[in-house]
């Protein structure tokens, strides 16, 4: 046999050369994934003159790919093709994308070349096509595992709007009003006020951000974000900043603590804009019930509604916050 002659094996590993083998089409049906989801396509086969398969590897593969990209079409999963798009439109390396989510760049390089994510990852991935997601996750990644150029692309994919300003940096300064404003009643008329939960917090908090926001336009109290939970908007300095009871109603906190949320209380009124939108909030919101607030936040038109997906890592942008207002002002 010539040195240049092409061949392939059989089954039994035995040479068969080029000449004695053909092309046909067959259908088949492969068993994919941890779940054996069949498959069934058209597929392109390389025979010999008995119809036995023959091992063509750059065909097998071919071949492979086509199952794979199958599988995930009806299992919802994304194929190679679309991961590498959701990844190049974020500018990112494979090892910069890896670092956003908190996986390995082999697992990235995997999912692109030909494995099939699990469901937890697929819709992480999925998630990753919209910005504030994309912005949340890069809020929590280690800054310091980015080259270069991933940190700079990824700094002005989520920068803020410079034109947006902020009085306070978290949502647990206005909280901590909030918190002495309930404490002075109770001590006051305790036989009339008790203290709230930690849902009408995240509430009361919401919206003084979307009043005062309203009113000012592109002026917020705070520049935290809120996420989009399922019970409405939640802040995430407010759920970490705090002991709550074991069932979420009322607070614990020390004779130092409460030392610490007057010094607040007086630096927060000390603008007379911010002073007068907590008293108003507070007047207006603090009667209802956490659940009745709760309704007014899930309202068909408002940001929550329009944002919330399932996950808590859905941000609800500053522009539909400052929308919400008109809502709300409608519902007075």
């Amino acid at each position: 046999m010539s040195i240049q002659e092409e061949y392939y094996f059989d089954k039994d590993a035995e040479i068969v050369l080029a000449k004695d083998t053909r092309i046909i089409e067959r259908e088949e049906t492969r068993y994919m994934g941890l779940d054996g989801v069949p498959v069934t396509l058209t597929t392109t086969v390389r025979v010999d003159r008995n119809g036995d398969k023959v091992s063509d590897m750059e065909l097998n593969n071919q071949e492979s790919r086509k199952f794979i990209d199958e599988y995930r079409r009806i299992t919802g999963k994304l194929t190679q093709a679309e991961i590498r798009e959701i990844r190049e439109k974020l500018g990112l390396s494979q090892r910069g994308f890896a670092h956003l989510v908190g996986w390995s760049s082999t697992t990235v390089e995997r999912y692109e070349r030909s494995s099939a994510p699990n469901p937890a990852n697929n819709q992480i991935l999925k998630s990753l096509r919209d910005m504030t997601v994309v912005k949340e996750y890069f809020k929590q990644a280690d800054k310091t595992k980015f080259s270069k150029k991933d940190l700079a692309t990824l700094e002005q994919l989520v920068g803020e709007n410079q034109a947006t300003s902020f009085i306070f940096k978290s949502a647990k300064e206005i909280a901590d009003w909030f918190i002495i404003k309930n404490f002075k009643e109770i001590s006051i008329d305790p036989a009339n006020n008790e203290q709230f939960s930690q849902m009408k917090l995240h509430k009361l908090v919401y919206f003084a951000q979307v009043y005062f926001a309203g009113l000012k336009k592109n002026k917020f109290l705070f520049s935290e974000d809120a996420l989009a939970f399922q019970h409405g908007p939640v802040f995430e300095s407010i759920r970490k900043g705090y002991e709550f009871d074991a069932d979420g109603n009322g607070f614990k906190f020390t004779d130092d603590m409460l030392q610490e949320l007057l010094v607040t209380e007086s630096l927060v009124e000390k603008d007379e804009d911010v002073r007068k939108v907590l008293n108003d909030i507070w007047r207006d919101y603090s009667i209802y019930t956490a659940g009745h607030l709760r309704n007014l936040t899930h309202k068909p038109s408002s940001s929550w509604k329009k944002h919330y997906n399932g996950t808590a890592f859905k941000i609800i942008p500053k522009d539909d916050i400052i929308k919400d207002y008109d809502i709300y002002q409608s519902q007075k």
